[in-house]
């Protein structure tokens, strides 16, 4: 997981993202707006 720290600010957000996918209760349309922030 170290490599991580080295990884584009895109790839950290993705990382973010998928992160509170799995640890929270997102609804899909809150989900689609972060996605269009990318």
């Amino acid at each position: 997981m170290d490599s991580l720290k080295d990884a584009p600010k895109e790839t950290q957000l993705a990382v973010d993202l998928i992160y509170l996918l799995e640890t929270s209760d997102i609804e899909s349309q809150d989900v689609q707006i972060l996605l269009n922030d990318f």
